[in-house]
Formats: C-alpha cells, structure tokens, sequence
C-alpha cells in the first residue's frame, strides 16, 4: 500500500485532492519551504525526517528535526507570521501538505470551546518554548540530532539558497 492509500486520499490527479491537501515526496536535500516566506500549508510527516535551519550570517544551523507523525506550521493556523525557519528533507520524505485556509475552516466548524482550546494550547506551548529558550534551558535527550557529513550540509546549503 502506498502511502497516499495509508492516509485514506483518494487522489483525483495524480498528486492532488481538490486543491486543498497533497500528498507530496521530498528527496534529500530538498527544501519544503523557505524563512520569511508566507505560511500557505500546514504539513503532516508520514515518512522520513525534516530538517529545521536557520541562517545566522552565512552559515545554516539545524535547530531540530521533526519525524513521523510530526506537524509543521501548526502555529499558522492561530496567528499571521513569516515562516520562522527553512524546512528541508533529511532524506525521502512524505508529507502530506494541506492548505492553511482549509484547516482554518475547519477550525472554524468546529464549536468555539473545541477551538479555544487549540489557541490556548498553542499560546501555551509557544510561550513555554520561549521561556526556556530564553533561559536556555535544555535538554539535550529532547533533541533528535542528526549529524550532517560535509556533501550534505553542501547540498541543502546550495538548495536553500536556490530560489
């Protein structure tokens, strides 16, 4: 079974379902999306590893890497800002890419106690985040490091600065 059949997509093209969700693969090195850029999707890692980096000067540093069950933009859907980090493929990688607006909808469906507590949950979240990354509190068994050998820091380093 693949995995678009594993998520229960009934595709109507090859990779799209009305416009609004894809299920879409990423080979090594490739960039999902870019910092400062306008969040547009909201992402769901079926297979594979991503990449969080961030560009101090003219270096690239892995901030974290998010996995299989995995979301990326989920703060999106709850406050308008700029794409904080780029996201690139550790690896293939499936990721099912669903439109921001779509998931809003939703949200929006939903009885206003259900969405309340998703906002707050995330002002939570995020606010803690900040707090220990303010202290710089961490924990290093928290992070899922994954050393880069040279061609590949090379790689994603050409591909994130390819526009």
């Amino acid at each position: 079974m693949d995995f678009k059949s594993e998520l229960g997509i009934e595709l109507t093209s090859q990779l799209s379902l009305n416009g609004d969700k894809d299920a879409i693969t990423l080979e090594d090195g490739e960039v999902l999306y870019r910092q400062g850029g306008q969040a547009k999707f909201f992402y769901i890692i079926h297979k594979g590893k991503i990449g969080l980096f961030n560009k101090s000067k003219d270096r690239f540093f892995l901030e974290e890497v998010v996995e299989q069950g995995d979301f990326l933009c989920e703060k999106h859907l709850f406050e308008e800002s700029l794409l904080e980090q780029y996201a690139v493929s550790l690896g293939k990688s499936e990721i099912l890419k669903v439109d921001l607006n779509q998931m809003k909808l939703v949200l929006k469906n939903c009885p206003d106690w259900v969405r309340d507590l998703f906002k707050t949950i995330n002002k939570r979240l995020f606010s803690s985040l900040e707090i220990l990354e303010k202290h710089q509190i961490t924990d290093e068994r928290l992070r899922k490091k994954i050393p880069l050998g040279k061609d590949q820091e090379e790689k994603i380093r050409k591909n994130i600065l390819k526009k």
